[in-house]
């Protein structure tokens, strides 16, 4: 008889113990995976090729690769994930007089940047002015559909 009497104890001192560690490790990883979750908005860099408002002409001509953003003025002309490709169509606005500048921003929208590697690609492999200025269209319109929900 003292042997069950020894195998409860046994049972009740590890038993305790044990359920309570299983509890704790439940509640721990509810709270880090809470706090994962809320701050899992990643940012992901991209290069912005956007004109300088004063340029007048750039305005008339191509009105279909320009946004507004916010109630101020932003014209856009490209956006691409690779510095190279953006320096490749700053030089073709270069050629035409269009005063621009290349600016670093942060994405959050995880769609966006997928679809915009796989334009990088394409990108990466043009190398005439009309196929980067329309691959860099499609994109702004994904910009424009995806991101700002125009």
């Amino acid at each position: 008889m003292s042997y069950y009497f020894y195998g409860d104890d046994m049972k009740s001192r590890y038993f305790l113990p044990l359920i309570l560690a299983i509890l704790v490790g439940f509640l721990s990883a509810r709270i880090v995976y809470a706090l994962y979750n809320t701050n899992s908005k990643e940012k992901y860099n991209a290069f912005i090729l956007e004109v300088n408002k004063d340029n007048n002409f750039f305005r008339k001509e191509n009105k279909n690769n320009y946004y507004y953003i916010d109630n101020k003025e932003k014209i856009y002309c490209a956006i691409t994930t690779k510095i190279n490709n953006l320096n490749k169509i700053k030089k073709i606005y270069d050629s035409k007089k269009i005063n621009t500048s290349i600016k670093k921003v942060y994405i959050t929208n995880t769609e966006f940047i997928n679809s915009l590697e796989q334009y990088d690609i394409l990108l990466s492999n043009a190398y005439k002015e009309s196929d980067l200025l329309s691959i860099t269209k499609v994109i702004l319109s994904s910009y424009e559909d995806v991101v700002l929900n125009i």
